[in-house]
């Protein structure tokens, strides 16, 4: 879940999933910098993807009924089976990017707006965890920072790795170019 344009929190509250302390702040900032510091002094793990799980659980709160929408990754079959077909061809033959080249692709896709953690369903889920087993063990330094580009739909903690010519449509081009994505560079 997403908050709506011109929509925000009624409270800066959160309920910790491992001790059930509540947290409360009166800014977003404040809040976050509270959660990370309380979880260090308790020897407790970060929590991955703090901004999105901070607003899928503002979302759910009662006083927020009715300011979110949900955030479902869009990914036709057609897109999933070409997908499939390029992730298999890339996995038989065993052609990836180097580190490095996957390294600075995650650079980009960290700070771009199209990096989204959408709620997954079955299908898509499936396909991402395809995605995921056909990089083996590889990761980008950015790999837990890495969800799903919402305009092409892909895995990018697989597609950073990906190696070869990618075939993209015109619109996904436009959006892609505006943002200073990588990708375009392999339609060449």
């Amino acid at each position: 879940m997403r908050f709506k344009p011109f929509h925000a929190p009624k409270e800066f509250k959160f309920k910790d999933p491992d001790t059930g302390f509540e947290y409360r702040n009166q800014t977003r900032q404040g809040l976050v910098k509270h959660i990370i510091t309380y979880r260090q002094q308790n020897r407790l793990s970060p929590i991955e993807f703090l901004d999105a799980v901070l607003e899928n659980y503002w979302c759910g709160l009662p006083e927020n009924g009715g300011s979110c929408r949900e955030m479902p990754l869009k990914r036709g079959i057609l897109e999933t089976i070409k997908g499939g077909i390029k992730l298999l061809t890339n996995y038989a033959y065993s052609k990836y990017a180097t580190q490095a080249e996957a390294d600075r692709r995650s650079d980009i896709c960290v700070s771009c707006k199209y990096n989204i953690f959408p709620d997954k369903k079955r299908f898509i889920l499936w396909g991402d965890m395809v995605a995921q087993e056909t990089v083996g063990s590889r990761k980008s330094k950015n790999h837990d920072k890495l969800g799903n580009c919402e305009v092409c739909s892909c895995l990018l903690k697989a597609k950073v790795f990906y190696e070869g010519k990618l075939e993209l449509p015109e619109d996904q081009l436009v959006k892609m170019r505006g943002v200073n994505c990588w990708q375009p560079e392999l339609t060449k």
